[in-house]
């Protein structure tokens, strides 16, 4: 197979693979000739989560708006309180200048968001429901619905293929 030789040479001799298994070096060389490189992300996360069901870990991404060890602190004391199964939570962080303040947190595929963004939209909502409620009586009139109109060039057409059909009706009969 040419092109799978080809394309393992390059992680055979790159040093930086020298300490990856055969079969993994063979997976690569394998995707960078199907051009999936871009699929190795992927392929990473399926394989962190295989090492941490293996290691009996849990990951948990925290995400802030800043880099901010009382936020951090906070939040991981939040999702120990919040997840309640045996393995040993394993934290990452990334920071996300769009949120505010607050922190968003993902742990056993549960989404927790305490962020600003989210406190300032439950409190708008909240004080939106105290205010004007709609009334779903008070519609307005719809409109009149257009009954649609038949060209006359249609209609003729239609009359045509009806006798058309009806003939054809009549010939198998005559020559059945």
């Amino acid at each position: 197979y040419q092109r799978r030789v080809h394309g393992e040479a390059d992680f055979q001799t790159d040093p930086r693979f020298q300490q990856l298994g055969e079969g993994l070096r063979f997976v690569l060389a394998w995707m960078k000739d199907e051009g999936m490189m871009d699929m190795l992300p992927y392929v990473r996360s399926g394989f962190v989560e295989l090492m941490d069901e293996e290691q009996n870990q849990i990951r948990a991404v925290v995400r802030m708006a800043k880099d901010d060890p009382a936020t951090l602190k906070k939040a991981q004391e939040e999702v120990k309180s919040f997840y309640k199964g045996s393995a040993q939570v394993r934290f990452e962080t990334e920071i996300q200048p769009e949120l505010v303040d607050g922190y968003i947190f993902e742990v056993d595929g549960r989404y927790v968001n305490k962020s600003h963004s989210a406190t300032a939209a439950v409190a708008e909502g909240a004080a939106a429901a105290q205010g004007k409620q709609t009334d779903w009586t008070a519609l307005p009139q719809l409109p009149a619905v257009r009954k649609p109109q038949t060209p006359p060039e249609l209609m003729k057409l239609g009359a045509l293929l009806d006798d058309l059909i009806a003939a054809n009706g009549v010939e198998a009969k005559v020559y059945a």
